[in-house]
């Protein structure tokens, strides 16, 4: 329990003594504001357009936040910042064995997304128990939360192909299951108490501080009790972009302690 203590201190500490990563961080902010004003698919030839180049950019803007901010982060935790540039240059290089590697997960959990889909509809309950359902079928998935971090930051270390490095980040993981399992599943618990904070929040502020208001919120999933509103957009977006980093930095430090990581690989900045 300790270590794990150390990991999350440690971890807290380091997550805001770093500068450039906000930037890419911001990213998914970004993301959700944008699909809030996102247009819906229509006949109208421009619209369609319109909404693809909508598609375009969130893809674009959320690999610069996953892989920018685990780059940046591995980085820092290594003690050999990167710039801008070559996090932008990182996130070039690795963006297909990231999206390989996301694929082949999806394709191994795809009997479990099936059982999401299949169950909640299955039960005789209202649209928000279901959605209830759903966020706590996913808690079991946060115990190998430490393997998706391992895996791209050996990806940083070695540049080695998919096949490989998921079998050392498997191996690492698995070597340390307690420890980091309890992570996982912890953080995931901290962004869910978090981002329900912050639906309280949003709720009192605007009904005036009545508290029968909080009565129809969703505590597990707040989204779903404000579905576009503006102010819990925001605040539940910087929440993210905390968490991101916080979590990122926890794991990276697990990484580090655990397979005595070597100086990151700088990618060189295409002129």
């Amino acid at each position: 329990m300790a270590e794990i203590i150390w990991f999350l201190r440690q971890g807290w500490k380091i997550t805001w003594k770093q500068k450039l990563v906000w930037l890419f961080s911001a990213f998914s902010l970004a993301i959700s504001l944008f699909r809030l004003f996102q247009i819906k698919h229509e006949s109208n030839s421009s619209l369609v357009l319109l909404y693809l180049a909508g598609t375009f950019l969130s893809i674009v803007l959320g690999a610069l936040n996953y892989i920018g901010v685990r780059y940046l982060v591995y980085c820092f935790t290594m003690n050999s910042p990167a710039t801008f540039g070559d996090a932008f240059s990182a996130v070039g290089k690795f963006f297909g064995r990231v999206l390989g590697c996301s694929l082949l997960g999806a394709l191994i959990l795809s009997p479990f997304f099936l059982l999401i889909l299949v169950l909640p509809r299955s039960i005789s309950t209202q649209s928000i128990q279901q959605t209830n359902i759903v966020v706590l079928m996913f808690i079991p998935l946060s115990i190998f939360s430490a393997i998706v971090d391992f895996t791209i930051f050996e990806f940083f270390e070695k540049d080695a192909g998919i096949r490989q490095t998921l079998s050392k980040s498997w191996g690492l993981f698995n070597s340390h299951f307690g420890i980091l399992a309890s992570l996982g599943i912890i953080l995931l618990v901290v962004y869910r108490m978090f981002s329900a904070a912050s639906g309280i929040l949003t709720v009192l502020i605007q009904s005036g501080f009545d508290m029968a208001a909080l009565s129809k919120l969703n505590y597990l999933d707040p989204s779903v009790s404000f579905g576009r509103d503006l102010p819990f957009a925001v605040v539940d977006g910087v929440i993210q972009m905390i968490y991101t980093v916080f979590s990122t930095s926890v794991f990276a430090l697990a990484y580090l302690k655990y397979h005595a990581a070597k100086k990151p690989l700088l990618i060189k900045r295409v002129k």
